[in-house]
């Protein structure tokens, strides 16, 4: 116990904290990973949506309506419900 008392009253000791601490958050910020954890895989792409987009020959633009973008949150939820 007094060994680990001293360690930890080191100056170095808490730099050394310090700098592992940055390069976790650093390593951390090279990888990116998204989960849906929704029951209904609301922001997951079936794997025919992902055969589909991959099979693309041309660009698509999406449009989205405000009010329409609005209204779909709300009724989505109730939809599945009933």
């Amino acid at each position: 116990m007094l060994q680990l008392q001293k360690i930890l009253q080191h100056k170095y000791w808490w730099l050394a904290m310090i700098a592992c601490f940055a390069a976790i958050i650093a390593i951390s910020s090279l990888f990116h990973a998204k989960l849906d954890l929704t029951t209904e895989k609301r922001y997951s792409l079936s794997p025919s949506t992902k055969n589909l987009l991959t099979n693309l020959n041309e660009e698509v633009e999406i449009e989205k309506d405000d009010k329409t973008s609005k209204c779909f949150k709300l009724l989505c939820p109730t939809n599945n419900k009933l």
